[in-house]
């Protein structure tokens, strides 16, 4: 059975091409700027995937730096977005190396992470993320937990973890629940966070 990590590689070139002509994350991209509110603000795209919500992050006026683990993922990103620096990096690994952010877009990331890494990946979250900066986390609510993947008849273990919004915030030392940015009928949650 393939990685998560592989079938972010081997999926890439159809992820782009979705995204890329999809604006469905653009009015909260907006929002979230609108509360950073700051010129020319240092934006984490963490899980940036091919980079389309790093596009459109730095057409919104914003220094962004994107990081992912799918290698191909970035690979897109670089070709289309090459003023903007895009790195290998693991969400539970620490990266202090990145420097500061006025805020961070983590965008699906953490449905592949099991609960118990959800606290060191908030920590490492605010160790970058300036006091007072945000954190957009788009995530799925529900209790339907899929832990392998089928594409192109090939299996990927690929966790999908719902979580509550409960319980993302007994995960969170550093941060504090903002907002609620989800539609009303959202089974994926848009919540802005901000670093005490």
């Amino acid at each position: 059975m393939k990685s998560c990590v592989d079938f972010y590689d081997d999926s890439a070139e159809e992820w782009a091409k979705e995204w890329y002509n999809n604006e469905t994350m653009l009015p909260f991209l907006q929002k979230f700027l609108s509360l950073v509110d700051k010129k020319k603000p240092r934006i984490l795209d963490l899980c940036c995937g091919a980079g389309y919500d790093s596009m459109r992050l730095a057409k919104l006026g914003a220094d962004v730096v994107g990081v992912d683990l799918s290698e191909k993922s970035l690979e897109i990103a670089r070709k289309k977005n090459p003023d903007i620096p895009f790195y290998k990096k693991d969400m539970r690994v620490p990266f202090p190396e990145l420097g500061k952010f006025d805020g961070i877009l983590c965008c699906g990331g953490i449905i592949h992470l099991e609960e118990s890494e959800l606290e060191g990946a908030f920590n490492n979250m605010a160790e970058v993320l300036k006091k007072g900066g945000y954190l957009l986390l788009v995530f799925k609510d529900g209790s339907s937990r899929k832990d392998i993947t089928m594409y192109n008849g090939v299996e990927y273990a690929r966790n999908s973890i719902p979580y509550t919004k409960a319980e993302i915030l007994q995960h969170m030392e550093h941060l504090v629940f903002i907002e609620d940015l989800t539609p009303d009928d959202g089974v994926w949650k848009f919540c802005v966070y901000k670093r005490k």
